[in-house]
């Protein structure tokens, strides 16, 4: 479980292997009978984001968010990251390994239909039949082995399964005019909400700046905080029936 990846990396222990569930209901006979294909982490993420409640889900809502990967493919791993640097942005693949699924629906409850359904693959939901993630991450820079990113939606103790450079001119599609995304994409279930910070939480978060790897100063952190709660990270059922707010207002007040 992260926790677990979490503090064998602060103790400097090596992470436990990752257990998937080797079965998942729901996806029919011949799925099931698919022969199963092995996959090996060449990291596990350092994320500033410890559990999935709280965490964003997509990098560029929270681009102050940080993490870094050490790499541990290769007998010099730096020299798997030679040229990198000169590129701004990587694709992340990695795996959903706390998602423990034991039965997968056809249809899904997508954040931005407010409670209505769409298949699994007609959306990004983290539980799907081989759970793999895809995270956009600005590349900060490298240290030896270790990469250094912003903008991630990734938990701490994510195996990480690959890394490649993002490059526009072929990840992008240059013909807009072909380009077409269902209605419900661009309607967001909420408005933006406000995020205050109240005296006593500003106390606090100067009484634990120390215990802040990512984050140097209390302004980063409180824009760190911002971004994340700015698009509101609960789910929707938390948003329907829990009111964490002291006037019914839209807004956060963080104490």
């Amino acid at each position: 479980r992260p926790k677990d990846l979490a503090a064998a990396q602060v103790t400097g222990n090596t992470p436990r292997p990752v257990h998937m569930n080797s079965k998942i209901d729901g996806g029919g006979t011949i799925w099931e009978n698919q022969p199963v294909v092995g996959l090996r982490p060449i990291g596990y993420l350092d994320s500033c984001f410890l559990e999935k409640n709280g965490t964003p889900r997509q990098g560029n809502v929270a681009p102050t968010s940080r993490a870094s990967l050490n790499l541990l493919f290769g007998t010099n791993p730096a020299h798997c990251l030679d040229g990198i640097c000169e590129f701004s942005h990587v694709w992340v693949l990695w795996l959903f390994h706390d998602n423990g699924n034991k039965r997968l629906a056809p249809l899904v409850h997508p954040p931005r239909l407010d409670g209505g359904k769409k298949g699994i693959f007609a959306t990004r939901t983290p539980h799907r039949p081989n759970p793999i993630g895809l995270s956009l991450c600005k590349l900060e820079g490298i240290k030896g082995s270790t990469i250094l990113l912003s903008g991630v939606d990734i938990i701490h103790g994510t195996p990480i399964l690959d890394i490649k450079p993002y490059i526009p001119e072929y990840d992008n599609e240059h013909d807009t005019s072909c380009i077409r995304v269902p209605e419900w994409i661009s309607r967001p279930p909420i408005n933006k909400l406000e995020v205050k910070f109240s005296q006593t939480a500003g106390e606090q978060l100067q009484a634990l700046m120390s215990s802040f790897k990512f984050f140097k100063t209390q302004e980063e952190i409180r824009t760190a905080i911002q971004d994340v709660l700015h698009s509101d990270p609960r789910s929707v059922n938390m948003r329907k029936n829990v009111d964490f707010t002291a006037s019914g207002a839209k807004s956060y007040i963080f104490a």
